[in-house]
């Protein structure tokens, strides 16, 4: 099956929809673009379940989009012969040579992984953020301070947590970070393989629990400290869930019992992927995945684009998602944004 970046452009409201060590700055030449199509120029349409998709276009056969801010910029990657990672911005789309993109913020900057360590690009440079005294560091996310959260190597072997702040990187413990708010709150998941999911705020880690079962992860913070993720139940499942004011919920599933949360926004909307058809208790094969919102209670179906799987990876301010879907008849994954 052919994959496709897309947007997936939500309504806040359903019901108004149609479906209801630092080192200095280096300087890299500017990217170039491929003047492919992006999203004031790609073409729309519908998926399987009705929600408006905008079809972001790939340099290649295959790509997925990442993250996105709240301007609409999106950065994922496309698969030719080799991995290209890429910026959708106002109708262009530009290739970022040879950062590994995890996020970007409000101002367009771009974390990531520049060879072997955590980066940050902004207009055509790259910042390299060191590592914690090992040889290998990568970004998980940026916040719109320009702080940036992810993982590295110490000089002991292990790999740790960090926060880079103002050209500093911090320690902050044993926890595979995901993901940041403005606050500068990191959450993951702490503890042995798998773990389970926490929340670092000002040197103190915090055990977030789980929905019965032995381990849960968190993937997503908001600017109001809800968190999302995923967790196994007391019934060996896995769902989503929403951590909010102590209390873990459980964001059920599609219907087949394997639901996965990976991005929350500041109007407590939360995007994800779950099972539609049979799944192996549990484990979700790709071909039975579609992309979900789960707002106001209620987990929709955003459908496919004709083939049998869908993924929404992040959601911005606007109610815009950003994931990747098969196309029917077709081997590879495409950038899908679903308005």
């Amino acid at each position: 099956m052919r994959v496709f970046p897309l947007v997936v452009a939500v309504c806040l409201a359903l019901a108004a929809c149609d479906l209801v060590d630092p080192e200095p700055s280096t300087v890299r030449p500017k990217p170039a673009t491929t003047g492919k199509p992006s999203l004031a120029t790609a073409s729309s349409e519908r998926s399987s379940t009705g929600v408006p998709v905008t079809d972001l276009g790939s340099p290649g056969p295959a790509g997925q989009a990442l993250a996105m801010n709240d301007a609409g910029q999106v950065v994922g990657m496309s698969l030719t012969n080799t991995f290209r990672w890429l910026l959708w911005s106002d109708g262009v789309i530009t290739d970022l040579g040879g950062i590994e993109v995890a996020d970007i913020d409000n101002a367009g900057r771009i974390a990531g992984k520049c060879g072997a360590h955590a980066c940050v690009w902004e207009s055509g440079a790259t910042t390299d953020l060191g590592t914690l005294g090992g040889a290998s560091s990568a970004a998980s996310d940026i916040n719109n301070a320009g702080q940036v959260a992810g993982n590295s190597a110490t000089a002991f072997g292990e790999v740790h947590g960090f926060v880079w702040v103002d050209g500093v990187m911090t320690d902050i413990g044993q926890i595979a970070v995901a993901a940041m708010n403005d606050a500068g709150q990191v959450v993951g998941a702490c503890g042995p393989a798998p773990g389970r999911a926490c929340r670092w705020e000002n040197g103190v880690i915090s055990d977030l629990g789980t929905l019965g079962g032995t381990s849960s992860r968190a993937s997503g913070i908001n600017n109001a400290g809800q968190i999302v993720g995923t967790s196994l139940t007391a019934a060996g499942q896995t769902h989503a869930f929403l951590w909010a004011n102590g209390t873990m919920t459980d964001l059920g599933d599609l219907g087949r019992g394997h639901s996965e949360a990976f991005a929350i926004n500041d109007a407590g909307q939360v995007v994800g992927y779950g099972c539609w058809d049979l799944c192996d208790n549990g484990q979700g094969h790709d071909d039975m995945l579609h992309a979900f919102l789960w707002a106001h209670g209620e987990m929709t179906d955003l459908g496919t684009l004709g083939g049998s799987y869908s993924r929404a990876n992040d959601i911005n301010a606007g109610g815009e998602v950003v994931g990747h879907a098969f196309r029917t008849g077709e081997d590879n994954i495409s950038e899908i944004e679903m308005s």
